[in-house]
């Protein structure tokens, strides 16, 4: 069944749409919001408010077509107001539980752990200076294969633009992490 139709049962009270089309779309909200946080708990967070703001707002969605453009939408926004709230928190010195997995899952030598944890630590802080954009367009061509009509569509704007904002944001990308 269309997101268009989905959205419309919603309206309509049936909680099982919006079951459906949360199933659909969580891990898209999942995967962007894990590309703009530090912190996987946070994630979880921003995920679950952005579901609950688009059940509150469902009435406003003008076109049901465009749900999961418009639930990216609602999360970038929130991954902003995340980002304003740990602005807010005292900083820790480190996560000993994150760095106790890290080590428990490696799997080849020291000195390619090392290379590779550099350039994941190189690739996390380009990303990080990008625009939520070009953050957003490389990671769903790079982790879910989305082509250009799909990224255009999380993006809310035309595929040619959606070829030249991912062209750009690879370049930008490049830039940031010399290798």
């Amino acid at each position: 069944m269309p997101d268009e139709d989905l959205v419309a049962l919603a309206r309509g009270g049936g909680s099982g749409a919006f079951d459906e089309l949360y199933r659909r779309h969580q891990p898209l909200v999942t995967a962007v919001a894990l590309y703009r946080t530090s912190r996987t708990v946070d994630v979880s967070d921003i995920v679950q408010e952005t579901f609950v703001r688009a059940w509150d707002r469902l009435g406003s969605l003008r076109n049901g077509d465009r749900f999961r453009a418009w639930v990216l939408q609602i999360c970038r926004r929130e991954i902003i107001d995340q980002h304003r709230r740990a602005a807010r928190r005292p900083r820790l010195d480190g996560d000993d539980e994150v760095e106790l997995d890290h080590l428990t899952t490696m799997t080849g030598s020291p000195e390619e752990e090392v290379e590779g944890a550099d350039l994941h630590a190189r690739i996390h802080a380009g990303m990080e200076k990008l625009s939520v954009r070009d953050a957003t367009a490389i990671t769903l061509a790079s982790e879910f294969g989305f082509g250009p009509s799909e990224i255009a569509e999380a993006l809310g704007v035309s595929p040619n633009t959606a070829k030249v904002v991912l062209h750009r944001a690879r370049r930008r990308l490049r830039d940031q992490v010399p290798i």
